[in-house]
Parts: C-alpha cells; structure tokens; sequence
C-alpha cells in the first residue's frame, strides 16, 4: 500500500510576484488590484500556518494545498468569500482550491486583510483535512499560531564566523502585512560574549520563506572587517537591488544599504481602505 504524502505548506495563488507592479497569475498580465491585495496580504499567514502545518504530520495527496485567488464574477447574492476544495486530487501537481472575492475585499486595511486571509486559509486546509479522513479540529494549533505570532513571520539565519574568529554575524528578516515584502537587517557582535555590537536599518528583501533563505545564504566576509549579502533574491537577478554590506570601523560597524527598491503597497480600482469595515464571512466547501 503506498503511503500518502505528509502535508507541509498551504499557499495562496499567485504565490509571488515584482516588488513594483500588481500581482497577477502571469507575471506581466495586467493584474487585479482586489487579487493582488489578498495575495500579499497572504504572504505572512501563508509561512506563520505552513510552520505548525507540516508538525502536525496530516496526510493528503501532496504536500502542498495550492488556493487560486479571484473576483467573483456575479455581483448579486452576499457579500462573502467562498473557498472551495477539490474533494479528488485530479492529477494536479498540487491538492486544488479557489478562493473568490467579493468587493467588500476592497475595503479592508492591511490588518483586516491579514485577517481575511487567515480565514481562507484556516477553512481551505480544514476542507482538505476533511476530505481525507482527518481530524481537521487539530488545525486550530495553526491558527493559534499565527494569530500569536501578531501575523508576522519572522525568521533569521544561522551565525557566521569572521576568519578571525572574534566576530559573528547573520541576516534576519521580517515579513509582514503592510506591504508584504521581507524586510531585512544585518546584524553583527562578538562571538565570545553573544553580545549584539550592531545592527542595520532595514532594506527590502523578498516575500517568501525559501527566498529568505537563498538570501541568508549569500553572507560572505571579506577578511575579518568587511561583509556582505544580498537581501532581496527575488524572481530575476536584475530586480536584487545589490548588497547590504558591512566594515568594522573602530570599535563599532558601518552598514551601507543596497540601492532602493520601490515596493507598490496596494491600491488601484476597488480598493478603498476602511479601518472600520467588518472582515467578510468565509464560507467553504467541498467540490
């Protein structure tokens, strides 16, 4: 009998996209500001949920739920969010849901949508839990999670020596839902004593888990005084934006930031934010 894959991650469809323009199923389609807003907003959500997921050790028929974002294309009827599970794998490389927006999407603030989107993704997986025969109650621990967690995934990497040995340093990063792009610092201190001895300002890095970690990787020192790696490893290596480096400059470190990259918060048509508008019902089912 062949064992059925451990489900590990939860993603919202587009996954990703330019730091620059509006989110899009193609990257140079045409974009929709309702879609792109709640992509974003379900980049933190997305990393927070998958992290107590893939502890849970619940099986499916992949290992990863995929859920396709759009507008609904009739107006009449509630104001709601459906999201619908494929109840059959049906080939696909991925286990298959879609999520449709009403325009009530458009009023909420970054909070709000951050909030939203934990709702999708909580009802999404909880379907496909159901469907194959598990308890889907246990999700609740996911949902805790990110909620604790303040709906920012934060995550650094490992310590790396300088060849002298008396210095230590690592990239740490912060993705959250005002724009939903990492953003990352530097940070330097003695090895002995554990002791930070200096940090960055913050640069833009990019917007998903495995991303971040390509981009700690790329620490490297020069000697025992200099250091440097490149924040945003993004979709194309023209859009890096360069290195943030770092010189040892008495007995403290001078950062030099990479160039700015310009992140596109959303907006557009539709999108009116409201501090004060109710997040929309979720509702789910199974296809």
């Amino acid at each position: 009998m062949q064992r059925m894959p451990t489900l590990q991650r939860v993603e919202t469809w587009p996954p990703t996209g330019f730091h620059d323009r509006l989110w899009d199923t193609q990257p140079e389609g045409p974009g929709d500001p309702l879609v792109d807003a709640m992509a974003r907003a379900a980049r933190p959500v997305s990393e927070l949920y998958s992290e107590a997921l893939a502890a849970l050790g619940l099986t499916a028929m992949c290992t990863t739920l995929g859920l396709a974002i759009a507008t609904r294309r009739e107006d009449s009827g509630p104001d709601e969010v459906t999201v619908r599970v494929w109840r059959d794998q049906r080939g696909m490389p991925a286990e298959t849901g879609f999520v449709h927006l009403g325009p009530s999407v458009g009023l909420l603030d970054a909070a709000a949508r951050a909030r939203l989107a934990l709702d999708v993704v909580h009802t999404g997986v909880r379907l496909l839990i159901e469907a194959r025969g598990g308890d889907p109650s246990v999700l609740d621990a996911c949902r805790d999670h990110v909620e604790a967690s303040g709906f920012v995934y934060a995550w650094s990497g490992g310590w790396t020596s300088s060849p002298d040995r008396r210095h230590e340093a690592r990239a740490t990063y912060r993705l959250a839902a005002d724009d939903d792009f990492a953003r990352a610092r530097l940070e330097v201190r003695q090895r002995t004593s554990g002791a930070t001895t200096s940090s960055s300002d913050e640069t833009v890095a990019f917007c998903t888990s495995a991303r971040l970690h390509r981009s700690a990787r790329t620490l490297r020192w020069r000697g025992s005084a200099e250091l440097s790696f490149t924040p945003y490893v993004g979709l194309v290596p023209s859009h890096d934006g360069g290195p943030l480096s770092a010189r040892s400059v008495g007995d403290g470190w001078e950062f030099t930031l990479p160039a700015p990259l310009a992140v596109r918060a959303p907006g557009g048509v539709g999108i009116q934010e409201d501090p004060d508008a109710p997040v929309p019902t979720v509702v789910g089912t199974l296809a």
